[in-house]
């Protein structure tokens, strides 16, 4: 397992550094590429933001949410095989790139909803990690159709063997919650080590 998503990698990392593809979605693909380009990130004067001269868009899928506001907010991204995953503010978003120049999405699941922050992603084989970094001050919160108790931060695990229907498997409350996790698999032992950080300084990290 360990080979396969060493493989995984490197191919997207080959895939990325491609020529943007003459295709029928060269002219979005185009598009994207230039904006990478831009030194001058969406516009964004004075940030120090330095493009990436060796990377090349070669194609993009939009994430269109309803209404505006913090649900609207995307995180980090994790692969597995032909797959990205995206952790958004309200969930995460699972991306079939086998056809890197017209990448489609399988799924956007937002049942996390705000205030669960963050929504840094790890995934191993079809076991997804899910941070959540701000308090759940009050009742009425779900993450995967459960309730999520009053003044829970932390991590939820999910099986996402069925990308069309994630099923949350269980919760970890971790003081002051997570903000990043990275996870080492331990094939030996079988398990799959998540190493968590919290928002503040002023808490220890955590494994799971």
């Amino acid at each position: 397992m360990r080979v396969r998503l060493i493989a995984g990698v490197v191919a997207v990392a080959a895939l990325l550094a491609l020529p943007v593809s003459a295709s029928g979605h060269a002219e979005r693909a185009t598009a994207f590429g230039a904006l990478m380009d831009l030194a001058d990130f969406n516009g964004v004067t004075g940030s120090g933001y330095v493009a990436t001269k060796n990377l090349h868009g070669m194609g993009f899928t939009e994430r269109a949410v309803a209404g505006t506001g913090l649900a609207q907010i995307n995180s980090d991204l994790a692969f597995w095989g032909q797959t990205a995953y995206q952790g958004t503010w309200s969930g995460f978003r699972i991306v079939d790139i086998s056809e890197p120049d017209n990448p489609q999405t399988v799924n956007d699941y937002n049942d996390c909803a705000h205030p669960s922050g963050q929504g840094d992603v790890v995934v191993w084989g079809d076991v997804l990690v899910r941070t959540w970094d701000a308090n759940t001050n009050s009742a009425g919160f779900t993450c995967g159709g459960e309730p999520v108790p009053i003044g829970f931060e932390g991590l939820h695990f999910f099986d996402v063997s069925n990308p069309h229907e994630p099923v949350l498997k269980g919760s970890l409350n971790l003081q002051c919650g997570s903000h990043t996790a990275t996870g080492v698999p331990d094939v030996d032992n079988g398990r799959l080590v998540v190493y968590s950080t919290p928002s503040s300084g002023n808490c220890p990290a955590s494994t799971s």
